[in-house]
């Protein structure tokens, strides 16, 4: 066989080896394009900043390969997955399309009081405890962070968010689906 013929042999491997790097590109510029604003921003709002460019590459990259392995739906359940699941596992979000479960009245007041709770102690760190104990403050303030953001993972398990089952995962990805439906 000749180089040209080997050459182009190998064309559709090289085609997938691209597609594959597409995944990849932008976890690895969003970091870099948060580190050139490094200068210009307060170190708090650089560190968020960087953060979510990290997890937004990872978000992308999940997608990518979820889309590449046909999985990926359609734009309005691409759209879910980026912007209302906060999970990585993109392959296990596209499987449930067919499922829609009704969330009880229930979970939804739970989610609701955990979210105000969280919020009213980020509050309470912020402007009531800082003013006299900055440090207090500051441990108040993140509490609250973690209530609002995090109680969740452990509501049927209380203080056990590592038992938070692939069942429960899928469950809750049925359940953004429908919302985004």
């Amino acid at each position: 066989m000749s180089t040209g013929q080997t050459l182009y042999a190998s064309l559709p491997a090289r085609r997938n080896q691209w597609k594959e790097c597409i995944g990849w590109v932008p976890l690895a510029l969003l970091p870099m394009m948060a580190m050139m604003l490094r200068t210009k921003l307060l170190p708090w709002a650089f560190m968020w900043l960087l953060a979510l460019a990290i997890f937004a590459g990872c978000k992308w990259q999940t997608w990518w390969q979820a889309r590449a392995a046909g999985d990926a739906g359609n734009w309005k359940r691409s759209a879910a997955y980026f912007l209302l699941w906060p999970g990585m596992e993109a392959r296990e979000f596209f499987a449930v399309a067919g499922e829609t479960r009704s969330t009880p009245a229930s979970a939804w007041l739970s989610g609701v009081a955990k979210t105000l709770a969280g919020i009213v102690l980020t509050w309470a760190g912020a402007q009531v405890v800082a003013l006299r104990h900055p440090l207090v403050g500051g441990w108040t303030g993140m509490a609250g962070l973690v209530v609002s953001a995090l109680w969740d993972f452990s509501s049927d398990c209380p203080g056990v968010a590592a038992r938070w089952t692939s069942h429960k995962a899928h469950h809750a990805a049925a359940a953004c689906v429908a919302l985004a439906q």
